[in-house]
C-alpha cells in the first residue's frame, strides 16, 4: 500500500513539471530549475522523471520544441534566424543542428517540401467496422498542438497505477472542433489511452468514456503531427465529397500508432478516423 502510494505521489510532482513545461513549451528549461519545482534532489529527479515518463528531461524539452519549431517554419514568409530565437536556441546555427538531427533535414530544405509537396500518402482511405472501446481520458482546451501535455500527465498517472501500460495500450485522441472555425484558445479535445477491464478511475480530471464503434473512414498519415491539418483538408474537400458518404454526429478521433518519444517526427504514423452513418 505504501509503495502504491510512493508512486501515487511521484506522479503528481513529475505531473507538475509537466504542466510547466508545457505552459513554455519553446524554452530550454534547466534540469535544476525542473527539479526545484518537483521538490526532487536533482540527483534523482533525472532518474524519476525518465522512469516515469520514458524519456529524459533533455528529450523532452528538445522534442517540444523541434515539434512546434516544424509549425512555425509552415508560416508564410518564414525566417529560420526567427524561429531559431523563438525556440530558445543561441544561434541558427545550433537550432539548424539540432532541427536536422530530429527530421532528417536541413530547416531550409524542410521549408522547400512543404511548399513543393503534394500528399501522396493519403489517397488511400479504408472503411473500417470498428468495436466500442474503453478508454481513460483528459480534458484539453486550447491548441491541438498542445494536447501533448494531456497525453504525458496521463500516461505519468498510468505508470502510477498497476495494469494500466501495456504493450497493448492504444493511444487516441479525440477532437471536436474545427480549427479553421474556432478560435485556437477554444479547441476541445481529449487525450486517452485504453483502459483495461473493469478497472475506474481514481481522480476527478481522468474520466473513463466509451468511444462508440461502427463504420469509421481511416486514413494513415505519414508524418509530423504538425502537418496533420493537411489530411483533414484532403479527407473532407477531396476524398468525402466524391465518396458518397455521410460523417456521423461524432467527433473524429485519430490512434496514434508509433511513439513520438522514439520515433523521427518524419516516421510517426496517424490513422485518422471518421464516424460514418
Amino acid at each position: 500500500m505504501k509503495k502504491a502510494t510512493t508512486r501515487q505521489a511521484y506522479a503528481k510532482r513529475i505531473e507538475s513539471v509537466i504542466e510547466l513545461i508545457w505552459s513554455d513549451p519553446l524554452k530550454d528549461w534547466g534540469l535544476l530549475e525542473l527539479a526545484d519545482h518537483a521538490c526532487f534532489s536533482p540527483y534523482h529527479f533525472h532518474r524519476i522523471y525518465k522512469q516515469m515518463c520514458g524519456e529524459t528531461v533533455h528529450k523532452t524539452t528538445r522534442r517540444l520544441r523541434m515539434h512546434f519549431a516544424g509549425k512555425l517554419l509552415q508560416r508564410p514568409n518564414t525566417h529560420i534566424h526567427q524561429t531559431a530565437q523563438e525556440t530558445s536556441y543561441r544561434s541558427t546555427e545550433s537550432f539548424s543542428r539540432a532541427f536536422q538531427q530530429t527530421y532528417g533535414m536541413s530547416p531550409s530544405q524542410w521549408i522547400h517540401q512543404l511548399k513543393q509537396t503534394e500528399i501522396t500518402n493519403m489517397h488511400s482511405v479504408k472503411i473500417e467496422d470498428m468495436k466500442p472501446q474503453k478508454l481513460f481520458g483528459i480534458d484539453h482546451k486550447g491548441p491541438y498542438m498542445q494536447i501533448g501535455a494531456a497525453f504525458d500527465k496521463l500516461y505519468a498517472w498510468g505508470f502510477s497505477k498497476q495494469a494500466v501500460l501495456s504493450e497493448k495500450t492504444q493511444v487516441i485522441g479525440i477532437f471536436y472542433d474545427d480549427p479553421g472555425h474556432v478560435k485556437p484558445e477554444k479547441l476541445r479535445s481529449t487525450a486517452c489511452i485504453s483502459a483495461p477491464e473493469k478497472m475506474a478511475s481514481d481522480r476527478e480530471d481522468i474520466q473513463l468514456i466509451t468511444l462508440e464503434g461502427g463504420r469509421h473512414a481511416t486514413l494513415k498519415f505519414i508524418g509530423p503531427y504538425s502537418q496533420l491539418e493537411q489530411a483533414y483538408q484532403w479527407l473532407y474537400g477531396s476524398w468525402l465529397p466524391e465518396s458518397g458518404e455521410e460523417p456521423a454526429n461524432r467527433p473524429c478521433f485519430e490512434i496514434y500508432l508509433n511513439n513520438p518519444k522514439d520515433t523521427p517526427p518524419q516516421a510517426l504514423e496517424t490513422l485518422i478516423c471518421m464516424p460514418l452513418k
